[in-house]
């Protein structure tokens, strides 16, 4: 499924995931909302945690993704939801369901290297 995303799923413009796409691979939204990409840094570290190789490198352009669309140029605490597919702004408002994938995205971050898929806080 992660290979899948990234290869069919990722936008070549802007570099984030798309908000959609359909099985066979055909973009079907191509905005990026901000729970997606949170979702990629949360597999991009499991699968560091794992030994992926290229695991290290997933990570940092999840994370500078994450920041450089959604994260930095949003108000102080707060974060852009959803851009088009050129990264600009679509959204006004901040829903609150997104912190759910930000905590998940923290904690996962937050738990030692060692921690298997058992552990959880």
């Amino acid at each position: 499924l992660y290979e899948q995303a990234i290869r069919r799923g990722c936008n070549p413009q802007t570099g984030l995931l798309y908000a959609e796409i359909a099985p066979d691979g055909t973009v079907t939204e191509p905005s990026s909302r901000i729970w997606t990409q949170t979702e990629w840094v949360r597999a991009a570290i499991i699968r560091k945690r794992h030994g992926e190789a290229d695991a290290d490198a997933a990570l940092a352009t999840a994370c500078e993704r994450l920041f450089h669309y959604h994260l930095d140029p949003a108000v102080a605490g707060g974060w852009i939801d959803k851009v088009d597919a050129d990264g600009k702004p679509l959204s006004k408002v901040m829903p609150a369901s997104i912190l759910y994938h930000l905590f998940g995205c923290l904690t996962e971050l937050s738990l030692p290297a060692d921690t298997g898929p058992e552990v959880r806080l």
